[in-house]
């Protein structure tokens, strides 16, 4: 029994989510959960091992999304943040970008990393680098990229945010949220 859900993705009538229970023995417990393969199970928890970390997740980021086989998650460890990508065929996690990762265009490495989407293969995701920058990126084809960051010029107006939803991103294009220094908003 879970006490907290956030952000589920959905996709041809699988799920993938974010849960708390919080009456788990020796307290909090966070995971990532799909009902992938006909039952529900765990994609990764606080048990398990992080991809070139040497330890275990000590937590996940709010938004999980699915397509097909396949679930993106955010979770961070000792080592700092990665997004992971779950194969429901082979039950295996891989890192697909983690603070080991350059930003591209931006300064060092991820900082922090949320809102995941996974289309066709490819990714969308909202990044920090070094500096504390956040930015929107993508990967598409093996190719990571900068789309913008909170520096990047909207219609010659500056921004102050930046916001995905998994449904925003087609694994070729992209629909994002942009807040305005005016404190209004676009779609882009």
């Amino acid at each position: 029994v879970f006490d907290w859900l956030w952000m589920p993705g959905y996709d041809d009538g699988h799920v993938a989510f974010y849960a708390i229970d919080e009456d788990a023995p020796g307290g909090l417990w966070t995971g990532v959960y799909t009902d992938l393969g006909g039952s529900l199970h765990t994609v990764a928890d606080e048990n398990t091992p992080v991809t070139g970390d040497g330890g275990t997740f000590v937590g996940f980021g709010l938004h999980v999304d699915i397509e097909g086989e396949t679930v993106g998650f955010t979770g961070y460890s000792a080592g700092g943040w990665g997004l992971y990508l779950f194969d429901q065929a082979t039950r295996g996690i891989t890192a697909a970008v983690d603070w080991n990762t350059p930003v591209p265009g931006g300064e060092g490495n991820f900082s922090q990393l949320s809102k995941v989407s996974v289309r066709g293969g490819n990714l969308a995701f909202l990044g920090w680098d070094d500096a504390d920058l956040k930015g929107l990126y993508a990967r598409i084809d093996g190719v990571l990229f900068e789309v913008l960051d909170l520096n990047t010029l909207v219609d010659g107006r500056s921004i102050t945010d930046i916001d995905l939803r998994s449904a925003g991103f087609d694994g070729r294009s992209l629909a994002f949220q942009v807040e305005f220094d005016d404190f209004t908003y676009g779609v882009v």
